[in-house]
């Protein structure tokens, strides 16, 4: 399984970060976090 290494890392740590984000942190803190990073 070759692809970009960043590509796959850093969707990988995304997708990761912000499942975790969801369970663990309030709706509200979500949301300015993902307005932050966008």
């Amino acid at each position: 399984m070759k692809a970009k290494k960043g590509d796959s890392l850093g969707s990988r740590m995304k997708e990761f970060y912000e499942n975790r984000s969801r369970i663990t942190l309030p709706r509200r803190t979500y949301t300015i976090i993902r307005k932050g990073n966008n």
